[in-house]
């Protein structure tokens, strides 16, 4: 699989909702900001996913098989976005197992993610261990740190 392919198949993209104050954020406002940021992954609104991205987040994931590592900023995930939508690739995802863990503003994620992309033609389906941070930055929910594993 080429790498661009495995990037985007372990670079999952997350986007929000309306948050609740920081005494009041609830699982509810995190399950919706994952599903809010899917969709408009799923659709490219790049801009729309980049917006709910923390501006000093980082974005990073290994593979399994060969143990690719890779790292990235904001702005360098935006371009893979961009690329990705632009190549006409087609993304879906299935998450099990999540676990939502709330302390004052912040909320770790973790969850199995079944993803399927379609890259030129090409289906790959790939099975994902995904940890993500998501923190409330001045009223808004923000991602600020994903990191991927790739399990197969």
């Amino acid at each position: 699989m080429r790498p661009i392919a495995r990037v985007l198949i372990v670079a999952v993209a997350l986007l929000g909702s309306s948050p609740a104050p920081a005494e009041e954020l609830a699982v509810s406002d995190i399950t919706a900001f994952g599903a809010q940021m899917d969709a408009a992954a799923q659709r490219c609104e790049v801009d729309k996913v980049l917006s709910r991205i923390a501006e000093l987040a980082v974005i990073s994931g290994t593979g399994a098989a060969q143990g690719d590592m890779f790292r990235m900023n904001k702005a360098q995930y935006g371009e893979l976005l961009t690329v990705a939508c632009a190549s006409g690739r087609h993304w879906s995802s299935v998450r099990t197992n999540e676990k939502i863990s709330i302390e004052d503003d912040q909320a770790i994620v973790t969850a199995d993610v079944a993803e399927t992309i379609t890259l030129d033609g090409q289906q790959a389906t790939s099975r994902l261990r995904e940890r993500a941070t998501v923190e409330l930055i001045g009223g808004r929910l923000m991602l600020t740190q994903l990191h991927v594993n790739l399990v197969d």
